[in-house]
């Protein structure tokens, strides 16, 4: 089935074979590169069972925004424990650290799950099955961690495995990322794909700066801490354009399904 695209320049609206999607194309009138959009679909070219998909993903997204809730009040009392140094709230600091170190991973993880029954002609399954297998084994690899920590504590340094651990859970949340932004284009939605990876870019930037302000830190001091609200605040901006994604994708999905 063919698929339109409206040109950036002129405004010209054409059709592209399926087999471009993904690729730059120019357009018939004024030669301009556009890039057509990956296989969308109307929302009377959706079958049942496709529809059926669409709903649990939309279900799996719900969770996997539960998570992101859960996560961002955990860490706010942290911090708030920590700055007020309240005796009574130090007592349920092992509580709010549990939360944050497994329910939070596998309420994320259990969210995904439920993405992985996203419609085959999305192609966007091989992205969310990849992701999930990342989280699954990060998960297992902090778990497995801190038991042998518990039960060996000082006999074996855990920094190798959280580090992996870190780096599939990165590695997954790009995938994730990636999968929403395909899952936008299936339905037709290219403004919700367009901020899912907008958030993606400002994460990668987030990283970046937090790179440089440590370089800074050793170079100049105390200066370089004013340099650190910087990737904060970008890093702030990212979370809310990811979460703002996958809100709109979830309402786009219960619109078309």
């Amino acid at each position: 089935m063919p698929i339109s695209l409206t040109c950036r320049s002129c405004g010209e609206t054409y059709s592209a074979p399926d087999s471009a999607a993904g690729r730059q194309l120019p357009c018939p009138i004024c030669g301009t590169e556009n890039r057509v959009p990956a296989t969308s679909v109307h929302t009377t070219d959706l079958t049942n069972p496709e529809r059926d998909s669409l709903r649990t993903v939309g279900h799996g997204l719900g969770l996997v925004m539960l998570s992101i809730a859960i996560y961002v009040v955990s860490v706010m009392y942290i911090m708030l424990v920590m700055f007020t140094q309240s005796f009574f709230l130090l007592d349920t600091l092992f509580v709010v650290t549990g939360l944050v170190g497994f329910v939070v991973p596998i309420l994320h993880m259990v969210g995904m799950g439920l993405c992985l029954v996203v419609p085959t002609r999305s192609k966007a399954k091989g992205m969310v099955t990849t992701a999930f297998v990342l989280q699954l084994l990060a998960t297992l690899i902090t778990i497995l961690t801190t038991i042998a920590a518990i039960n060996r504590p000082f006999q074996n340094d855990p920094q190798p495995f959280t580090m992996i651990a870190g780096l599939m859970i990165i590695a997954g949340l790009v995938l994730f990322v990636l999968f929403l932004a395909r899952t936008a284009e299936f339905i037709d939605r290219p403004k919700i794909s367009s901020r899912a990876m907008m958030s993606m870019y400002l994460a990668i930037a987030t990283f970046v700066l937090l790179f440089l302000t440590g370089m800074l830190g050793a170079a100049i001091g105390e200066v370089a801490l004013l340099f650190g609200l910087i990737p904060l605040v970008v890093g702030i901006i990212a979370l809310l354009r990811y979460v703002g994604s996958i809100s709109q994708l979830r309402s786009a999905i219960r619109e078309v399904a």
